[in-house]
């Protein structure tokens, strides 16, 4: 028989207060591991997954790598623009050359070899408008071609009409849309315009009072000589100065 100092049968624990610390039923704290300590089966806090020390330095070092590749590209960039840039600038634009009226009137008309035709009345009669503009056949010549080029048959002969327009009204005459047409023969065949030297058309404006010379080379054979025409068109406001008659040398 015990005393009432004894212990309590084996295998059951004493009854009164836990320990200092213990948790209490019913306390969250029930179950979680002590602060500070590693969990069951995983890494220390603070270390790696693979259990090594982490890597110091790694995402920062890729950091300063893409922005240094960033800056070199916007200086690339930056460059090519510049360097496009200094292309596009523009040039000082080439002086045209003079129009061909602007040569001395001598050259324009001038063709070396060539010899003076005679000619009846009715070719060299001057055609006068209300306005006082005047156009005259000046000058007729021919020349046997030696050259053999576009526009020109080497041996063939040429037939050259120096014409020249004289501006007796009170404004510019505009000569821009000169046309002149040569026919001959008794079917009034039309002859084909030919190039030969430095001969020129007319071009740019006459002023009030003042005149203005062009020649025209056509192929026109010897044997149509006996019947000629000239027509000479300027614009839509007078009508063709024609002039017709014969040629011989």
């Amino acid at each position: 028989m015990s005393d009432s100092g004894s212990l309590p049968p084996t295998g059951r624990p004493p009854e009164g207060p836990p320990p200092a610390g213990s948790p209490q039923p019913g306390d969250p704290r029930q179950g979680r591991p002590p602060q500070g300590g590693p969990t069951q089966g995983g890494p220390a806090q603070g270390g790696s997954a693979q259990g090594g020390a982490p890597k110091k330095g790694g995402p920062r070092k890729g950091l300063l790598v893409a922005g240094g590749a960033l800056a070199l590209a916007a200086v690339v960039a930056i460059a090519a623009v510049v360097v496009r840039g200094g292309g596009d600038e523009e040039k000082p634009a080439a002086k045209p050359p003079p129009p061909p009226s602007a040569q001395p009137e001598a050259a324009a008309n001038a063709a070396p070899g060539s010899q003076n035709l005679s000619a009846s009345d009715g070719l060299r009669k001057p055609v006068t408008y209300d306005d006082k503009i005047s156009v005259r056949v000046s000058d007729i010549r021919y020349v046997r071609n030696k050259v053999d080029g576009p526009g020109q048959i080497q041996g063939r002969v040429l037939t050259i009409f120096t014409l020249a327009f004289t501006n007796g009204s009170a404004k510019p005459l505009d000569l821009n849309q000169v046309r002149v047409v040569a026919r001959y023969g008794p079917k009034k065949t039309e002859a084909r315009p030919t190039s030969y030297a430095d001969l020129n058309d007319f071009y740019g404006t006459v002023p009030p009072g003042k005149d203005r010379k062009a020649s025209y080379a056509f192929d026109i054979p010897p044997n149509g000589y006996k019947s000629v025409a000239i027509g000479v068109k300027f614009d839509a406001q007078h009508k063709v100065a024609l002039f017709a008659g014969a040629l011989r040398p």
